[in-house]
């Protein structure tokens, strides 16, 4: 006879049969998002690593590859899918792999996918494998020399550097060289096929937002800067030689404006940023040249050709891509596609359409015409667009290099000059690149083991711009006699240049005619004995990571107790733009960094409280602004 008792349990027993698959599906569920999850946030991590990698070492196509690797934990390497190519910006139809003809102020692209499979069978039956899909992207910031190792140390200011000033830091204070350090150039890598150009594009989850883009380019003399972005968003501008902002909400109709500004000099550096995106563009000193759009013989409605790339180095066959778009194809039987009049295909007729053809690229300027027929001799219209080899780039030049002191000159008295440059390229230079004053060498500097006297950032400069800035010999020259001082622009090589041979002025000769004041030596303070304590930071330029910012570090008695630069590698070399590191005894200090952009002064500073023997004090950041 069955109990009331045995019938609960029974039900019981039911229940939980019932209701165990649910809560398994539930329970492999969450066990397998947190799974993906985890892959994809490492795949995403991945493509980071290898995209900080390729800003400062765009040519080392094979090592941006590897940096994804070596990244990757969660899943074998093998089974990832990597992309690495170029482009122009993000509405670049520009993409490439050539890493030779990567620029400064382009983008590299890390694109990953994998295919996550279960690992509970209970999904197997209903879902199919997983694809992961992420791109990571970041502009180029230089071409870089040296694989694997840190940067060569800013000239002019080396480790051991004493600067003039001997209390409170001056915003002038310019150390004087003493070092003697050197570095090991390494050739640049020849570049590998590690993954064939993606023809895949990422899906995207949501909505892609509008990119931001500043047009047109601002011209000298211009107080407004205009644009399209993503409707309703707050957008912040900074004029970076100045340090000044404005912020302003896009319109309802993409577009935005910066009104009221100061007014805008050639060669200045105008960013916005807002939503997770930015765009920058450099002030133009001229009116552009527009590029000449086809003329057809018979205009059909909007239509016209592009080609992907637009450009390639001479001798190098390349797959050229020719697109049409918005062809008229009423009554047109035939498309005929010639480069410089040599029939090279026929692509098929349609309003849009695409042919890829294999072309050995020659010196010029190579005209791509489709020409459109009724019948096979009947010429309705054709329309035609351009493809230059080798590709254009910018040439940094010198305009003039002058003596700004007045004769007579003393021993250790401040030596000023004037040094004019110019882009006279077809490109704009859109990034930062020095200059570097030298004194009484004997030929061409090589700043590998020339110590540079003085030296100066420049943040871009639009094809046909020129700017002038004064540089100086801050503690003169010892001795009485006849000298020289001479400029190097682009002293790192960071600018891929038409023209190499033109960076470098004709020496000045310089006489110091009689014996001036010897200067005060600054004491060094003694270390006492004991562990030191360590302060790591970064530096920043109005909030953008920046290397080679000038530091020094004070006790609080004022005397200067180290001085160096931040570099782009930290001391386990790992990529980190403007990393520092310094070893001190327990106490105070004042971090003090600066910088010269052409012919503005950008400065930052922190305090160190309390710094104890044996600590590691990290986060010891410095953001560098201008004061005025």
């Amino acid at each position: 006879m069955k109990t009331p008792g045995n019938h609960k349990k029974g039900q019981t027993l039911v229940e939980f049969a019932l209701i165990l698959p649910l809560l398994l599906l539930i329970l492999f569920g969450i066990i397998e998002f947190g799974r993906i999850l985890f892959i994809y946030s490492n795949l995403f991590n991945a493509a980071r690593e290898g995209v900080r990698y390729g800003i400062t070492m765009p040519r080392d196509y094979d090592g941006i590859a590897q940096h994804v690797e070596d990244a990757i934990v969660a899943v074998p390497d093998d089974d990832v899918n990597i992309g690495v190519w170029y482009d122009d910006g993000p509405q670049s139809a520009n993409t490439f792999t050539d890493s030779a003809q990567v620029v400064v102020g382009q983008r590299v692209i890390v694109y990953m996918e994998y295919d996550v499979g279960y690992l509970t069978p209970l999904f197997e039956p209903f879902l199919n494998d997983m694809q992961l899909q992420t791109k990571s992207a970041r502009t180029i910031q230089s071409v870089g020399n040296l694989v694997n190792a840190p940067p060569p140390e800013a000239p002019g200011v080396p480790d051991t550097a004493t600067p003039t000033a001997t209390a409170t830091p001056v915003e002038t204070a310019t150390p004087t060289n003493t070092s003697t350090e050197t570095a090991t150039s390494t050739a640049t890598p020849t570049p590998l096929s590690v993954t064939a150009t993606p023809t895949i594009i990422p899906p995207t989850a949501t909505a892609t937002p509008v990119p931001i883009e500043i047009t047109p380019i601002p011209m000298a003399g211009a107080t407004t800067v205009e644009g399209v972005a993503q409707t309703g968003q707050q957008l912040t501008l900074r004029i970076v030689q100045t340090g000044y902002q404005q912020t302003v909400i896009v319109g309802a109709d993409n577009q935005f404006s910066f009104t009221g500004l100061p007014t805008l000099l050639v060669g200045q550096t105008v960013l916005v940023e807002g939503y997770g995106q930015q765009d920058l563009t450099v002030v133009a000193g001229n009116t552009p040249t527009p590029t000449p759009s086809p003329t057809p013989t018979s205009i059909p409605q909007g239509g016209y050709l592009t080609v992907d790339p637009t450009c390639g180095p001479v001798g190098t066959t390349l797959p050229i891509s020719v697109t049409g778009h918005n062809f008229s194809t009423a009554g047109i039987k035939e498309y005929r596609l010639y480069i410089d009049g040599t029939l090279y295909g026929e692509p098929s007729v349609a309003a849009d359409f695409r042919e890829i053809i294999d072309l050995t690229l020659t010196a010029g300027e190579h005209t791509v015409t489709v020409k459109a027929y009724k019948n096979n001799s009947v010429f309705d219209y054709e329309i035609s667009t351009t493809l230059i080899s080798p590709c254009a780039e910018p040439d940094l030049a010198v305009t003039g290099f002058k003596l700004l002191s007045t004769p007579p000159l003393t021993t250790y008295q401040k030596i000023e000059v004037e040094v004019g440059i110019c882009n006279q390229g077809a490109v704009s230079v859109p990034s930062l690149f020095w200059v570097d004053l030298f004194s009484d060498l004997n030929g061409e500097p090589d700043p590998e083991v020339d110590l540079s006297s003085d030296y100066v950032a420049v943040n871009g400069l639009p094809a046909g711009g020129a700017i002038s800035f004064t540089m100086w010999l801050e503690d003169g020259f010892p001795v009485t006699g006849t000298h020289n001082l001479a400029s190097l622009i682009d002293t790192w090589n960071q600018v891929v240049e038409a023209d190499e041979n033109n960076n470098y002025t004709t020496p000045l000769t310089v006489v110091v005619a009689a014996a001036g004041p010897l200067p005060t030596p600054t004491p060094t303070p003694s270390v006492p004995p004991g562990p030191l304590g360590t302060i790591k930071g970064l530096t920043y330029l109005d909030g953008i990571p920046q290397s080679l910012i000038t530091l020094y570090v004070y006790d609080m008695d004022g005397r200067l107790v180290w001085s160096g630069q931040s570099h782009t590698v930290d001391d386990d070399g790992y990529l980190l733009d403007g990393y520092y590191e310094v070893a001190l005894p327990a106490g105070d200090y004042l971090v003090l960094g600066q910088m010269r952009m052409a012919n503005a002064f950008y400065y930052g500073q922190i305090t160190v409280t309390a710094l104890s023997a044996g600590e590691v004090r990290e986060g010891v950041d410095i953001n560098l602004t201008s004061p005025y």
